[in-house]
């Protein structure tokens, strides 16, 4: 093939270029343009419930019949489940798919100690205890970043 004017080069540059937007339009992050933010949407309070209610349904020691609190809620539990969600929305650190899980394992393992050998059972105040201490921890943080920053 002979090279007649330059149009070989310019027709494999074009076709190198396209491919290239292919791959970018396929890939946005590969053209590393990202924004100097991302705003992350926090969590409402009855996602959080639906997904920690997933999440534990998916154990594999906690069966429906021991998720009776999600199944068929109280509605103080409810209320005080919405709040508390609600609050750690509302935080500067806001609640996220990942801190629920990490609560679902926690909320597990709770249940399994307290079976000692029998059926596990989770009960409203585990739930409510372990979402507590989430809370009193990341105000504990934020005092001290603020004693640090001030």
């Amino acid at each position: 093939m002979a090279n007649v004017g330059g149009r070989l080069g310019t027709s494999t540059a074009a076709a190198v270029q396209q491919r290239g937007a292919l791959v970018v339009s396929a890939n946005i992050g590969s053209t590393g343009d990202f924004p100097e933010s991302i705003q992350l949407v926090s969590l409402a309070p009855t996602a959080c419930i639906a997904l920690l209610h997933q999440l534990l349904s998916k154990d594999k020691y906690l069966t429906e019949s021991k998720l009776d609190i999600f199944e068929c809620p109280s509605p103080d539990f409810v209320l005080k489940l919405s709040e508390d969600f609600d609050h750690l929305s509302k935080m500067r650190e806001r609640i996220n798919a990942r801190d629920i899980d990490t609560l679902a394992k926690v909320l597990s393992a709770r249940a399994l100690k307290a079976s000692d050998g029998g059926a596990p059972l989770l009960t409203e105040e585990m739930v409510l205890g372990e979402l507590q201490t989430m809370l009193t921890e990341r105000l504990r943080r934020r005092r001290a970043l603020a004693l640090v920053l001030h």
